[in-house]
Order: C-alpha cells, then sequence, then structure tokens
C-alpha cells in the first residue's frame, strides 16, 4: 500500500496493492491496524455508504456542518473526478481544493478528513462508490454549503473553481489545465 499526500495536508491519496494473475486481481480495501499506521490516523470508520451514479452525474458538494465526517472513497465500478475543498477556517489551505480521478481500473483511494466539503462528477456510463464515514450519516446532518460557514463571496469563489474544475475534468481527464484554473480563480 502506497500513501500520497496530497497539494492539501491531510487529504490523502492510498494506493492499495493489487496482486494480478490469469484470474484477474485480488485486492484488500481496508485493513483498520494497517491503515491507522500507514495513516497515521487515530479514527475508527462506523459506517459503510454505497452509491450509483451513471454519467455526467455530480454529487455534492456535500459538508456536514455541525458533525464534521471524515471519510474514505474508492470506486468499485467505473471512474470518477472526486474533490474536496476545505472548509476549515483556521487552516492556511481555507477554500482550497484537491480533485483526483478514482476508478476501477487504478483501485485507489480517497481520505477525506473532516472539516471538507466532498462531491464528485460521473465520468464512466455509470459508477459505484463506496464511502467509510467516521461518523453515522443521517439526512440531518447532510447540507450543502451555506452562508453560516463563510461570506457568500467565499462560497462563490469555492463554488466556481470546483465547478471548472469538474466540468475540464471531463472534457480533458489529462488534468493538465485544472491547476492552471485553480491558480487564475483563487486570486479573485
Amino acid at each position: 500500500m502506497k500513501v500520497i499526500e496530497s497539494i492539501i495536508k491531510g487529504v490523502k491519496v492510498i494506493e492499495p496493492e493489487v496482486h494480478e494473475d490469469q484470474r484477474c486481481y485480488f485486492l484488500e480495501t481496508f485493513q483498520a491496524k494497517r491503515y491507522r499506521d500507514m495513516l497515521n490516523l487515530d479514527i475508527v470508520f462506523v459506517q459503510d455508504t454505497l452509491s450509483r451514479s451513471t454519467y455526467g452525474v455530480l454529487r455534492g458538494l456535500h459538508y456536514q456542518q455541525n458533525h464534521p465526517q471524515g471519510k474514505l472513497i474508492q470506486v468499485l465500478r467505473g471512474e470518477i473526478f472526486d474533490v474536496a475543498v476545505d472548509l476549515r477556517k483556521e487552516s492556511s489551505s481555507y477554500g482550497s481544493w484537491v480533485g483526483e480521478i478514482l476508478s476501477d481500473n487504478n483501485s485507489s483511494q480517497l481520505y477525506i478528513p473532516p472539516g471538507f466539503a466532498h462531491g464528485y462528477t460521473v465520468l464512466s456510463d455509470d459508477a459505484i462508490v463506496i464511502y467509510k464515514n467516521i461518523l453515522f450519516t443521517t439526512l440531518l446532518l447532510m447540507s450543502l454549503l451555506n452562508t453560516k460557514l463563510c461570506n457568500l463571496l467565499e462560497i462563490c469563489k469555492i463554488i466556481t473553481i470546483v465547478t471548472i474544475a469538474i466540468l475540464y475534468a471531463i472534457l480533458d481527464t489529462s488534468l493538465n489545465g485544472i491547476y492552471k484554473i485553480y491558480y487564475q480563480l483563487i486570486i479573485l
């Protein structure tokens, strides 16, 4: 298993070890002690959530204001462009975002710590996505970004950056231009 720190501290890309042979492949998607040790996190995942979506569906951005949730995201079928936006006001990366392509081909996972908004768009015909959560999810806890988090200008800026990045990823999955767009918009 390989753990890669993203451009935002705390958000990590995990590349599980995939064992391939003539039958196809086998991989371990989670093992509590190894993940705690390798991610250097003292957390307990308490719930798995699964969603299925079709091409072009945009899920999110979701944020839990009163009970922030950490998540481990993995795609079981298909491909998504997954985004995490830092909404931790005390963070030096507040308002910044990171995006990763997760798919059944790359088997990568994305760990998103509490304090982040999360969303994704489906790039394949359909996708099945599984989330491991550190808190129980209820419909009452799920909320979209709102004006209690930050002022309206900041919200518009964050949503604009993420929306443009997602649209760009749909059109050009090389992701080479996303960081250019991000750096141009972050100075707004």
